[in-house]
């Protein structure tokens, strides 16, 4: 079922690098006005590899790990650590189009080129086609309670990822499209993609359901609800719901 379309008054996007240090909890006060805090923005004059910000994530470890097209930064506060292929072996392309964090406190990285990087213990390692992904062009990622990952390529479809285990759903499984540009995985390890085509997928163990949708454009976001059900957005900044 899917409902409450609708047309964003203004456009979702990163113009610059800005976020909040709140102390002592991350969250925002709701009864305060966003002109009640102190903004500040950070660009690559201040150490940023690049000023296009493809993800942001919050570790485990307390930092903010920051995906561009020039590598991957670690921000404490105050400096920012760049991982690229100059210093780090892994980053055989870095070029970051994806962040996640698991359950045990892993970082994992999607590549445009390098496949998918995990950063644990303090060192990186890498899954590419050498290790059975369809592809090494990484799009979106996301994980389950159980450490099961889940991996959406440009041209590979969705890949599961089991400890050493890797196999993919593509359109020859039922999958709409191959390019799987979102996902989210809900509190019961559902998974909800959205696809370069249009298509919205729910993947519940190993049933595949396509979900068509009013708009023949892109899913570039998807946030799967408590409840089962699925946010999304398109991106021309439509949004949508579906149950």
């Amino acid at each position: 079922d899917v409902t409450g379309v609708q047309t964003c008054a203004l456009p979702i996007c990163l113009l610059t690098f800005v976020f909040f240090f709140v102390r002592p909890a991350f969250a925002l006060d709701p009864s305060k006005t966003l002109s009640q805090y102190q903004l500040r923005t950070w660009t690559s004059e201040a150490g940023l590899p690049a000023n296009y910000i493809n993800a942001i994530v919050h570790g485990r470890d307390g930092y903010l790990w920051i995906g561009t097209e020039e590598g991957l930064a670690r921000f404490d506060g105050f400096t920012f650590t760049v991982f690229d292929r100059r210093n780090t072996p892994a980053f055989v392309d870095h070029n970051v189009q994806a962040l996640h964090v698991d359950a045990a406190g892993t970082l994992w990285i999607g590549t445009r080129g390098a496949g998918l990087i995990a950063y644990r213990d303090g060192a990186f390692s890498t899954l590419s086609t050498k290790d059975g992904l369809p592809s090494d062009r990484i799009l979106a990622i996301g994980s389950s309670a159980d450490g099961t990952v889940w991996v959406g390529t440009n041209g590979g479809g969705l890949v599961r990822v089991r400890g050493t285990s890797v196999d993919a759903l593509t359109t020859a499984a039922g999958l709409a499209d191959n390019r799987i540009v979102s996902l989210d995985v809900d509190n019961a390890g559902a998974v909800w993609a959205g696809t370069e085509s249009g298509a919205l997928v729910h993947v519940i163990g190993d049933r595949v359901e396509n979900i068509a949708l009013p708009e023949m454009d892109a899913v570039v976001a998807v946030e799967a609800a408590r409840d089962g059900s699925a946010s999304w957005e398109y991106r021309r900044s439509v949004l949508g719901r579906a149950r």
